[in-house]
C-alpha cells in the first residue's frame, strides 16, 4: 500500500479534512496539486479518543509517520500476500483477503505459426484467437494495436496460466523477435459463493476493491473510486441525503459514464 496526499498551498501539513471539505470545483482546481508519497505503508493505528470522531497514524516502513483523518485502501486482500497491520480497530480485515487468479501476459514481437490455427496465412488469421480444448496451454492469442492508433503491426498478446516454454512458443509462432512476459495476480478466483463486502469497513475507513469481486475490469476500478471518493466525502460533510444519490452535487447533474 502506498500513501497519496493533498498538498495545498498555504498548509503544511497534508490532512483528509482539507480535501473533503471543499467544494467540487475547488476540489478540481486543486485536483493538479495531489502528490504521491512513494512510502510503503507498513501500520495503521486507529488513534481516536471517542466513538464520534477519527484519527489514523500511518507508518511507512522508513519509519515515517503522519495522521490522517479518513482512510482509503485502493488496492486488493490478496491471499498469501503481507498486507499492512491495522491496529486499534474492532474489525478483522484479513478475512477481507480472496485468492487471487495468477495470469502471465506475453508479449511478443514475431510471426504466428498460421498452420498451427488452421489458416492458410498470417492475413487470414482473426485478431483474436482464444481456444476452448480442456488441455490448451493458452488462454488467447491477440494481435495487438499501436496506441497512436495506427494499423495493428506484428506484436502479440498471449495470456497463459504459466510461462510458456520454448516449445510451446515455437509451437504458436514461426519466429520470434522479442519475448517480454509479466506475471502477475490479475483477477479474483470466481465461484458461485462469493461474499462481496462493504465499500466502507471501518468509521472513516473504506474499501476501493469490492466491486472487482463482481467484475475486475479498468472501467468498474474506475466508478468504484468514484462511489468511494464521494461516500467519503459525504460522509464527512453530514450530507447522508446524497448518499443514495452520489452524482448530484451543488444542484449540477455530473455525467460519469465511462
Amino acid at each position: 500500500m502506498y500513501v497519496f496526499a493533498w498538498v495545498l498551498p498555504g498548509l503544511a501539513f497534508p490532512c483528509a479534512h482539507c480535501i473533503v471539505c471543499m467544494s467540487y470545483e475547488i476540489l478540481c482546481y486543486y485536483a493538479i496539486t495531489a502528490q504521491l508519497f512513494a512510502l510503503q505503508v507498513i501500520r495503521i493505528t486507529n488513534i481516536s479518543s471517542n466513538a464520534t470522531s477519527s484519527l489514523f497514524r500511518v507508518t511507512t516502513r522508513t519509519g515515517e509517520e503522519r495522521e490522517y483523518d479518513i482512510i482509503i485502501v485502493a488496492h486488493p486482500f490478496i491471499d498469501g500476500q503481507n498486507m499492512e497491520q491495522f491496529v486499534g480497530f474492532g474489525e478483522d480485515f484479513r478475512s477481507l483477503s480472496r485468492p487471487y487468479h495468477r495470469t502471465l501476459a506475453h508479449i511478443i514481437k514475431g510471426v504466428p505459426n498460421h498452420s498451427h490455427f488452421g489458416y492458410a496465412s498470417v492475413s487470414d488469421m482473426p485478431r483474436n484467437i482464444f481456444p476452448i480444448g480442456k488441455n490448451d496451454f493458452y488462454n488467447g492469442l491477440s494481435l495487438l494495436r499501436p496506441v497512436d492508433g495506427s494499423d495493428p503491426s506484428d506484436v502479440y498478446k498471449v495470456f497463459a496460466n504459466h510461462k510458456l516454454t520454448e516449445e510451446e512458443l515455437s509451437t504458436l509462432f514461426s519466429s520470434r523477435e522479442e519475448v517480454h512476459v509479466v506475471d502477475w495476480l490479475a483477477y479474483p478466483e470466481y465461484n458461485t459463493q462469493m461474499v462481496y463486502p462493504s465499500f466502507k469497513i471501518a468509521e472513516k475507513v473504506y474499501y476501493v476493491n469490492p466491486i472487482e469481486l463482481a467484475a475486475s475490469a479498468m472501467e468498474t476500478a474506475a466508478v468504484s473510486g468514484t462511489n468511494v471518493a464521494y461516500l467519503a466525502l459525504h460522509e464527512w460533510m453530514g450530507h447522508d441525503h446524497l448518499i443514495d444519490n452520489m452524482f448530484v452535487i451543488e444542484e449540477k447533474h455530473i455525467k460519469i459514464e465511462l
